[in-house]
C-alpha cells in the first residue's frame, strides 16, 4: 500500500488536525476557475495544437532533481486547486525502514504554499512555512524517517495567492 494517497473528508481529519468545518473533496475533479479575473474555457483543442504545459508537473520534476535526487517517487503528483486561505489534507501510509521527503509546488499565482505533516495522533512531524511556493518537508538532514508504519497526514495551505498546486511523496530506495 506504500505510495497510495488517500483524500479524506476534511471533517474526518478535523478532529485530529484542527477545528475546521466539514467539506468533501475527491481526487478526480476539474480545477475550478479563479473567482476573479480572466476567463476559463474548457473545450476541444484545435487539430495539431499542443496541450498547454503542465506548470506543476514541470516544476515538480525540477524540485525533485534539486531536493530529492537520491530518492524515488513514492506517489504520483496530486494536483489540486486552492484559493488563498484554503487548505487540503491528505492521508498517506509511511513505512518504518524508509525515509521520506514531501515536495510541494504552487502554480504561478500561488505566492506562498505551506506544507505540514503530522502523525495519526496529530503530533507535528515536519513543517515548511517559508515564504515561497515550493515547500519541502524532510529536506537535508531533516529527512522524515518514521519509527513505525502507519497513517500520516499532509496538509497543504495556500497562505498567499491562489491556483493549482501539486504534492508528491519521495522515499529512500
Amino acid at each position: 500500500m506504500r505510495g497510495t494517497w488517500f483524500v479524506v473528508p476534511v471533517c474526518a481529519l478535523a478532529l485530529v488536525l484542527t477545528t475546521a468545518g466539514c467539506r468533501r473533496r475527491t481526487v478526480v475533479q476539474a480545477a475550478p476557475p479563479p473567482s476573479s479575473g480572466g476567463t476559463y474555457v474548457v473545450g476541444v483543442a484545435a487539430v495539431g495544437a499542443q496541450p498547454p504545459p503542465d506548470y506543476v508537473a514541470q516544476h515538480m520534476q525540477v524540485r525533485y532533481q534539486q531536493f530529492a535526487p537520491d530518492m524515488v517517487p513514492d506517489s504520483a503528483v496530486y494536483h489540486g486547486y486552492l484559493q488563498q486561505g484554503q487548505e487540503e489534507r491528505f492521508e498517506t501510509l509511511l513505512q518504518a525502514g524508509y525515509c521520506y521527503r514531501v515536495i510541494g509546488v504552487g502554480g504561478p499565482q500561488m505566492a506562498d504554499l505551506d506544507l505540514w505533516i503530522v502523525d495519526e495522533n496529530g503530533n507535528p512531524i515536519a513543517q515548511d512555512t517559508a515564504t515561497d511556493n515550493f515547500p519541502v518537508l524532510g529536506a537535508g538532514a531533516n529527512t522524515i524517517c518514521p519509527r513505525w508504519t502507519g497513517p500520516f497526514f499532509i496538509r497543504a495551505h495556500a497562505y498567499s495567492g491562489f491556483g493549482e498546486y501539486g504534492v508528491q511523496l519521495f522515499r529512500t530506495p
